[in-house]
């Protein structure tokens, strides 16, 4: 029988095992091993070199008697996976009698553990580089889309609109929102400006219930209350919160995001949500 395992936080888990009994496997995969002298593994993470036990039964320290007997083995090998001098998993092979593992079967094994490493960092460097990517890509994006709203803003030096648009469509696309909304606050009242994917029957109740001063019954009130990102995790688990435009929305995630623009701190809020 043979069987790998891999690290998983502090302890050990086995990956995949071959020719096991169906019961064993299971429960071998279940259970953490962590370094010590109470299994093969265990000892082979513990001293980061190779373990050979030639009968289990017979030696003091074996605790795992359990999965011995479910499995029914005698002699088994650990070889440590070593990546720059420490084990990051280890190969197991167990035999059903008292039979050592000669020297030729340790190295073989030995090299394979090797090539297992190699596996192990490519796969680590891939998604390594996967990240990476994805994580320039999001900021390019971000950047293009600032370009934009930049661009838009020295088109129109005496139109707000149109920067107004562009913001709503690019905070909604790149925050895989649902919607966006811009609300004006002119010291006084909060007016509605612009916003992205409103449904007509939203819409209508928005226009039909601004402007007005801000309340809590809305994010972008509450943002202008308390002067700071006001989120609200579930707008229909939340009382004070106008529940009725919510359902007319199909909105459950709001983020509210204040951006003071104005010397007298009347300023536009944008807000985006999820359904």
């Amino acid at each position: 029988m043979a069987a790998i395992a891999r690290q998983k936080g502090n302890a050990y888990y086995y990956a995949t095992t071959y020719n096991w009994p169906a019961e064993a496997s299971e429960f071998l995969k279940s259970i953490p091993h962590e370094a010590g002298r109470g299994s093969t593994i265990g000892r082979c993470l513990l001293e980061g070199k190779t373990v050979q036990i030639p009968d289990v039964l017979a030696d003091a320290e074996y605790s795992m008697l359990e999965t011995q007997q479910k499995a029914g083995y005698r002699t088994t090998l650990g070889v440590p996976l070593l990546r720059e001098g420490s084990p990051i998993g280890a190969i197991g092979l167990t035999r059903t009698q008292v039979n050592p593992f000669t020297d030729k079967q340790i190295e073989l094994v030995t090299t394979f553990a090797d090539q297992a490493v190699i596996a192990i960092e490519n796969v680590r460097l891939f998604d390594e580089v996967q990240k990476r990517t994805a994580e320039l890509q999001e900021s390019l994006e971000y950047q293009s889309a600032t370009s934009e709203v930049l661009n838009v803003i020295s088109r129109s030096p005496t139109n707000a609109q149109p920067v107004f648009d562009a913001i709503v469509e690019s905070a909604a696309r790149l925050c895989q929102a649902a919607f966006s909304v811009v609300w004006h606050y002119d010291g006084d009242l909060l007016h509605y400006v612009a916003s992205h994917n409103f449904t007509p029957k939203v819409l209508d109740h928005i226009l039909g219930r601004y402007p007005k001063r801000p309340d809590r019954s809305l994010a972008a009130g509450r943002a202008i209350l308390d002067g700071k990102t006001a989120h609200v995790p579930d707008l229909l688990a939340d009382p004070s919160y106008a529940h009725d435009l919510a359902i007319a929305g199909n909105w459950r995630a709001r983020w509210q995001f204040p951006c003071w623009i104005m010397e007298d701190q009347s300023a536009p809020y944008l807000l985006v949500g999820r359904s």
